[in-house]
């Protein structure tokens, strides 16, 4: 249970680390990025390798929740990067260097308003929101109402 534990924490810094890295390019994050992969590959490993030789210790966790609070985890960064991606197209569409105006006088946006990489992470991050969301959302609600 303990590393399973230890292994949550590489996990949930890799997944920062990733959305981290995809927003600004940087080598070092990558860098860092990488270590972080290393060292959760290695806690994996050694569950892999403790795992056969503890079974009575396997029925003890409780999977369901362990999967819920990986859900929550995934929904919440998923939300939170889709709240980024707005918010930086939002402070975006109020800077007038992102406009020009037509034959007719209307306000057009500029053609690189929105980067690629924007959309590919909302389009990434929308069936996360939905699917991995509805089983976590589900699973507050049946424990709210049930206990």
């Amino acid at each position: 249970m303990t590393l399973t534990l230890i292994f949550f924490i590489p996990f949930v810094i890799n997944i920062l680390i990733l959305i981290i890295y995809a927003i600004t390019k940087n080598h070092i994050i990558r860098t860092l990025f990488f270590i972080t992969f290393v060292l959760a590959f290695g806690i994996l490993l050694c569950i892999s390798y403790d795992l056969p030789f503890s079974i009575p210790l396997t029925k003890e966790i409780d999977f369901s929740l362990l999967y819920w609070l990986v859900s929550g985890y995934l929904f919440f960064t998923s939300v939170g990067t889709v709240i980024i991606i707005f918010v930086k197209i939002y402070f975006r569409y109020k800077n007038p260097e992102n406009f020009h105006f037509n034959l007719f006088g209307r306000k057009v946006i500029h053609s690189g308003f929105i980067t690629n990489k924007e959309i590919g992470l909302f389009v990434l991050t929308m069936p996360v929101i939905l699917f991995i969301g509805t089983y976590f959302v589900g699973r507050l609600i049946k424990l709210f109402f049930n206990g």
